[in-house]
């Protein structure tokens, strides 16, 4: 089970590769289940990188580092920037100063910015995540040092993006390309931000519990699909205690789950019965207390 990370960071081009070979065959339904596996495996390496981000992927502060590092150039996502961006969630989840949930945070904004957010977040979450890192570098609260490390790990993923257009644009492998990797990242992210959404939206509570879903699955599919995303859906305690690893986080939800009655209606069997408590509230999407105010 702790070996999912390289698993799944392995497994992807693996179903890239088998998703073009089968393009090229002409098997359209093959293709598309291998790019939407090459997707999963790319959504569990940015939660990889997660893990990474609460120093939890290795004991090594060196190795956890390195694999952060690598999983976000692959995903497109700088991991210390990442890392200021979701510790401000982390320790100010649902107010003003959660740079994660901006606009849906923002009392002060307007209602179509934040329907305007949630939709592209959810269709084209990468540009949604290009605005929130661009605003975080400019606004969030981090020192010297850290503004050097966020723009030395921007660079450390533009170059190797930059060779690699270059040899596909060289050799003309586009197809190949969009297939194996520009499909899957996109699904990815925008996999990210689904569940993302509806373990927070539309819930206005004054403490961490109190403004999470969380996901305890009953079906053996989704079981295994929330195992491969490393158990993130059990959400409550990760937000309670960032330094739960995410093998442990099944055992710690019962915990909570058992202990505290009054927060059983944000415990659901499935996804598929939170994400409709989360697009009820898409025509205005908002998180926190200051809105009851």
């Amino acid at each position: 089970m702790k070996a999912i990370p390289v698993i799944t960071i392995l497994a992807w081009p693996i179903f890239g590769a088998g998703a073009v070979a089968a393009w090229n065959a002409g098997l359209w339904p093959l293709t598309v289940l291998l790019v939407l596996a090459a997707s999963i495996c790319a959504n569990s390496t940015i939660l990889t990188m997660h893990e990474a981000v609460h120093m939890l992927l290795s004991p090594s502060q060196r190795l956890n580092n390195l694999g952060g590092i690598i999983s976000g150039t692959v995903t497109l996502t700088p991991m210390n920037l990442f890392r200021v961006v979701h510790n401000s969630h982390h320790g100010m989840i649902g107010t003003e100063q959660d740079l994660e949930f901006w606009p849906y945070v923002n009392r002060h904004s307007k209602r179509w910015h934040r329907v305007l957010a949630a939709f592209t977040e959810l269709t084209i979450a990468p540009l949604y995540y290009s605005v929130m890192f661009t605003r975080a570098i400019f606004i969030g609260n981090m020192s010297p040092r850290i503004w050097r490390r966020c723009w030395r790990d921007v660079a450390i993923m533009v170059v190797p993006l930059a060779m690699t257009l270059y040899l596909v644009a060289t050799n003309g492998w586009w197809t190949e390309f969009v297939i194996a990797y520009l499909i899957p990242i996109l699904l990815a992210a925008n996999m990210q931000s689904w569940r993302r959404l509806t373990e927070h939206v539309g819930l206005y509570g004054d403490n961490e519990l109190s403004l999470t879903r969380t996901i305890i699955p009953t079906n053996p599919i989704e079981k295994l699909y929330c195992l491969v995303m490393l158990n993130e859906n059990y959400h409550a305690p990760h937000h309670k205690k960032a330094s739960i690893k995410w093998t442990d986080l099944p055992q710690a939800t019962m915990v909570i789950h058992d202990s505290r009655p009054d927060l059983r209606p944000l415990f659901f069997p499935s996804y598929l019965k939170a994400i409709p408590c989360m697009l009820k509230e898409l025509h205005d999407p908002r998180i926190g207390k200051q809105w009851l105010a």
